[in-house]
């Protein structure tokens, strides 16, 4: 089987205000989290080993290396 299926990451500063989501249906909470935390997220949802999740994992991943990419050719 296969679905189209189409993932936009993009960066952004916070400037302020409150961080909550708008699509209560889809997403719980939304917070700031550090690298440690992403990482811990990606080990349990790569031992659930569910495709959907290791997608995200590759996704975040790949995020990842290339904001620090970015960030440190601009230093």
């Amino acid at each position: 089987d296969y679905i189209n299926w189409t993932s936009h990451v993009f960066e952004a500063k916070y400037v302020s205000g409150e961080i909550r989501p708008h699509d209560t249906e889809e997403i719980r909470e939304a917070r700031f989290i550090d690298k440690k935390d992403i990482e811990h997220f990606n080990e349990t949802m790569l031992k659930l080993n569910i495709g959907g999740f290791r997608y995200r994992v590759f996704l975040t991943e790949n995020t990842l290396k290339q904001l620090e990419r970015k960030h440190n050719e601009n230093r």
